[in-house]
């Protein structure tokens, strides 16, 4: 029962884990609960979501922060 801001904090020692909570915090959406269901949430979210997963993943031959 722990939104994205929250877990954010709680990981914030483990980089990998921090890097993909912060990135859904930084799309506005931390608010949303870990592993609340996805019917749950508007399309709008849905859409911020699947952005934070491009934004967090590691690219070959790019240079992420």
């Amino acid at each position: 029962d722990m939104s994205f801001d929250e877990a954010a904090e709680f990981f914030s020692e483990y980089p990998k884990i921090a890097k993909i909570l912060n990135t859904v915090c930084d799309v506005g959406l931390g608010y949303l609960k870990l592993g609340q269901p996805s019917p749950t949430i508007s399309g709008g979210e849905a859409q911020r979501i699947k952005l934070s997963k491009e934004i967090s993943k590691k690219r070959h031959g790019e240079y992420t922060t």
